[in-house]
């Protein structure tokens, strides 16, 4: 008997396996998220200089996600705000390349907050999907226009070397005039500083992330 059970038991891992093959095994659940070292400060806990920050920021009632971090030192709130929001409104540049460079930076810092709302807005400027697609995995898109391919160059060289050549300013200015060459250099260096604050805290985001 014990011989019979031992012999089915082996016929079914066989079947079980023969049915697996040549196929992916079934994935994992993903794993949760780490804590946010620096969460949203509950109400009693603020302080005035805190609530004054804290309402001045508030979109909808509510201060935004990655301004958290910013509120413990609550000077910081409201500049990162007016500079984030200027650089989305008030840039020279089209509104596709301000989200291009964004997205790029985004990506290189692996910045999950800024992806995910700027893929968004990135669309709807009119980038095409084909580039963020080849950002989001780590390639150099291809079939961009030559401004696109102009910031995407100033972002590769201000990463590589926290400059631009002379040849690459000359373009630039060329081509987004000298205010719009401020505001390419701005918006890496300012999402690079959210990124790297808002990484640093762990802030909470939604679930996509970038192929890293």
């Amino acid at each position: 008997m014990k011989t019979v059970m031992c012999a089915a038991a082996i016929t079914a891992t066989l079947l079980s396996s023969q049915a697996w093959a040549g196929q992916a095994p079934p994935p994992s659940p993903p794993s949760p998220p780490p804590p946010s070292r620096l969460a949203p400060i509950p109400a009693e806990r603020l302080t005035d200089d805190q609530k004054k920050a804290a309402a001045a920021v508030a979109r909808n009632g509510a201060v935004p996600g990655y301004l958290w971090p910013m509120l413990r030192n609550p000077w910081l709130a409201t500049p990162s705000q007016v500079m984030g929001e200027g650089l989305n409104r008030q840039a020279t540049l089209p509104a596709k390349l301000t989200q291009l460079a964004i997205l790029i930076i985004s990506k290189r810092v692996a910045y999950n907050g800024s992806w995910v709302e700027h893929s968004g807005m990135a669309a709807r400027a009119g980038l095409n999907a084909a580039i963020v697609e080849a950002i989001a995995a780590g390639r150099r898109p291809t079939g961009m226009d030559e401004d696109e391919t102009l910031i995407y160059d100033m972002c590769d060289e201000l990463e590589k070397t926290t400059t631009i050549s002379d040849a690459t300013f000359r373009h630039a200015v060329a081509r987004l005039g000298e205010a719009g060459v401020v505001d390419t250099v701005a918006t890496y260096g300012f999402y690079y500083y959210l990124g790297l604050i808002n990484n640093v805290a762990r802030t909470a985001t939604p679930s996509f992330r970038p192929p890293r």
